[in-house]
């Protein structure tokens, strides 16, 4: 039996994973999303989802195809009880177990979303930059095309509550009232459109074998916490009651934070500047 061209292999069930496998400008890829638990909410004769754990079946679906691309959309956030063992297991373990499944001469390239976030801003930032330490590491070694997408707070505005913005925006469309903490803290926010733009790029671009690209989508332009409900109530005319949790800010977000970390290399055509103008020509997610 033939192989099949290539396929999609997309390793931790985010919400950023469901909206790329159910956007069209992927439909020639064969896509298996594989995830650490059960899965709902993606249903498609095109995608397969597994448990991480379910190994024979991997393999079995792996070798039907000649060629595969990773794209890494596992993130854990942490829940406001702290739990090391589940930030380190979703940031760095997970991603890392799911490559050494994959036979190394299949891999054409792999994508992943890091964070832009300083390592010493918080435990999420410092899980992240650690795998992509060891995934550079991973790639040159076997002769991978490795693109690091550097995003920080990206937003869907569909309605359902995720990131700050989501959040702010549900809490305002439902008249609830909105808690939030850390309102001095400093975060540059992207709409989801341009992460989805740079991934369509990201997965049809020709690389040589260990090439690697680190790609800034971030807009430049850094925005208090606190401040995101008013630019919020300007754009829909709409108002949302807000509780601002304070906690004391840790020095070392403030010495160690950079402004940016990394060389611009982008793929997107014309950079949107800042979130007003982003939220005025986004497009339907």
């Amino acid at each position: 039996m033939s192989q099949k061209s290539e396929l999609m292999f997309v390793v931790g069930f985010s919400r950023l994973a469901q909206k790329v496998t159910q956007r069209p400008d992927f439909k020639k890829y064969k896509k298996i999303v594989i995830s650490r638990r059960s899965v709902k909410g993606i249903s498609s004769k095109k995608i397969d989802t597994i448990k991480y754990k379910n190994r024979k079946k991997i393999k079995q679906l792996i070798s039907k195809y000649r060629s595969i691309i990773v794209l890494n959309t596992s993130a854990n956030y942490g829940p406001r009880k702290f739990n090391a063992c589940s930030m380190v297991d979703g940031n760095h373990l997970f991603p890392k177990k799911i490559l050494e499944y994959i036979p190394r001469n299949k891999i054409t390239k792999v994508i992943n979303i890091d964070t832009a976030l300083n390592k010493f801003e918080n435990y999420y930032s410092a899980r992240k930059k650690k795998h992509f330490n060891w995934l550079r590491c991973y790639a040159l070694k076997r002769k991978i095309s490795l693109i690091n997408l550097v995003a920080e707070s990206y937003y869907y505005l569909d309605g359902s509550p995720g990131s700050l913005i989501d959040y702010l925006y549900h809490c305002m469309q439902n008249s609830v009232v909105a808690k939030i903490r850390n309102g001095d803290h400093q975060r540059d926010f992207v709409s989801a459109n341009q992460l989805f733009y740079a991934i369509k790029r990201s997965v049809d671009i020709r690389l040589r074998k260990g090439s690697l690209r680190k790609i800034n989508i971030c807009t430049g332009k850094l925005y208090k916490i606190k401040d995101i409900p008013k630019i919020l109530e300007n754009k829909f005319n709409k108002t949302i009651e807000v509780e601002i949790e304070t906690y004391p800010s840790k020095k070392m977000q403030q010495v160690f934070r950079s402004k940016s970390q990394y060389k611009l290399e982008t793929f997107i055509k014309k950079g949107v500047k800042n979130l007003e103008e982003d939220m005025q020509i986004r497009g339907t997610i």
